[in-house]
């Protein structure tokens, strides 16, 4: 399903950077080649948002296993609108509010650019690993506790109307279309990235 990517092999994440930024496996190492760059006052702006972002993503004391909390929002959204709960409407509505505040989609409007430009790099990324992620899992692109995979196209299809239901139908129920634009923004650029044929999928 996905787009071939060419591998590159013993990367030197401070030659070029940011270039493989999002390359550094774990928040932990993130964070120390981040501090180097810092150091050597490489991109002195970008660095102090992505530093940032870094911990609002991955916590204050970012380790190695931190957990993801933007992927945290992202699934804790995901599961409220495949729930289709038409009774805990307040509650909802409180929640969503606090998933836009934890992707800091509330803040991005008053940003600076430079921040405006990490947050959308930090988004892709997020988008990136999520698209990779449910197209390797066994129990996302199966069906019958695991044991029928499905076709490819079903697939692409799924993720695409999955999108679609976080960053535009579910939010617009509360009145959050709008915010969660810059991240649907980010979501469909990876798609279009990752997913072969993606356009044949995708429909506005």
């Amino acid at each position: 399903m996905l787009s071939r990517k060419k591998i590159t092999s013993k990367i030197n994440y401070l030659e070029d950077w940011p270039t493989y930024y999002y390359d550094i496996p774990t928040p932990s190492l993130r964070k120390e080649f981040l501090e180097k760059a810092i150091a050597s006052n490489l991109e002195p702006e970008h660095d102090s948002c992505r530093m940032e972002i870094l911990k609002k993503r991955f916590g204050t004391k970012v380790k190695k296993d931190s957990g993801d909390r933007f992927m945290l929002a992202w699934l804790m959204i995901k599961s409220a609108a495949v729930a289709k709960d038409t009774i805990l409407i307040k509650k909802q509505h409180r929640e969503l509010e606090g998933y836009l505040d934890d992707l800091c989609l509330r803040s991005f409007p008053s940003a600076s650019p430079a921040m405006r430009q990490v947050l959308e790099e930090e988004w892709l990324d997020l988008a990136r690993r999520y698209i990779i992620s449910c197209s390797k899992s066994k129990n996302y692109s199966s069906t019958f506790f695991g044991i029928i995979p499905l076709n490819d196209n079903i697939v692409a299809q799924k993720l695409a109307d999955e999108i679609d239901l976080v960053t535009r139908i579910y939010p617009d129920k509360f009145g959050f279309e709008k915010d969660f634009l810059p991240l649907r923004r980010m979501f469909m650029d990876a798609y279009f990235q990752l997913v072969a044929d993606a356009d044949s999928y995708w429909h506005e």
